[in-house]
């Protein structure tokens, strides 16, 4: 199997959260901190359908504060546990 059959498209729900006092300099001079700078992102879940993905960002995005954001992001989802670049571990 090619690892372009290994595959299924997914859908990443992300979380931003505006972290106070990160922010750059206003002509963008200073150097990013070690977590990227202003934001931190984490991936709250995978799913596997676009559908879901956007009512569970609605969903969020109606209950959250001025400093989060949620968003969704299609990735691939390797389900022999690879990667791009390996194949998965092997099956026991």
């Amino acid at each position: 199997m090619t690892r372009r059959e290994a595959w299924t498209t997914a859908y990443a729900i992300v979380r931003r959260d505006r972290v106070a006092g990160r922010e750059l300099s206003p002509d963008n001079t200073s150097p990013p901190s070690i977590c990227g700078g202003e934001f931190s992102y984490t991936v709250k879940e995978i799913v596997l359908d676009i559908d879901v993905a956007v009512r569970e960002v609605a969903r969020l995005n109606a209950q959250c504060g001025a400093d989060v954001r949620y968003f969704w992001a299609s990735t691939h989802l390797f389900l022999d546990g690879g990667s791009f670049g390996e194949p998965g571990p092997p099956v026991r």
